[in-house]
């Protein structure tokens, strides 16, 4: 299991971080799994052109999980060398993987190979195993929490 977590991306410039994102970039192909509907591509060519920064060479492809026609993930996805799962929602995002069996395909990958997975912001919450403060589950690949942007708050005390 190689998982990766980030609070933001944008603007991101940790010569580490790149080094090892442009390492897995160059090995294959890295699907791209959208936290909502991206009808226009607009997250998408965003992290397409950081990516392409890495190495111009490699290769994102979008993967919509939110296209109700597509249920063959298991199969497709032995052809990727690793994942990003971006941030937005954690509910959409979570109810987008379940439904399409997404879900279940990033767990078995997580667990049975060592493709990275890049959960970025609330793309990292879903793979904890709760989500928010309502004890919603989430796909429990790691046994710990993530909280992206987590402020303490000072009480006084």
């Amino acid at each position: 299991m190689r998982l990766l977590f980030l609070s933001s991306s944008r603007g991101n410039n940790n010569r580490r971080l790149k080094s090892l994102v442009g390492d897995w970039y160059k090995k294959g192909k890295i699907g791209y799994i959208p936290s909502f509907p991206d009808p226009f591509g607009v997250y998408f060519q965003q992290t397409k052109v950081w990516f392409q920064k890495q190495d111009p060479k490699g290769e994102l492809r979008y993967l919509d999980i939110f296209d109700k026609s597509v249920m063959w993930w298991a199969e497709r996805l032995k052809e990727f060398s690793g994942f990003v799962i971006t941030g937005g929602n954690p509910f959409t995002l979570l109810l987008g993987l379940k439904r399409s069996g997404m879900g279940d395909s990033l767990i078995q990958i997580a667990r049975e190979t060592n493709k990275p997975i890049l959960g970025i912001d609330e793309g990292g919450v879903v793979l904890t195993p709760e989500i928010g403060t309502h004890n919603d589950k989430g796909l429990h690949v790691v046994d710990f929490g993530f909280y992206p942007h987590y402020k303490k708050i000072d009480s006084g005390k």
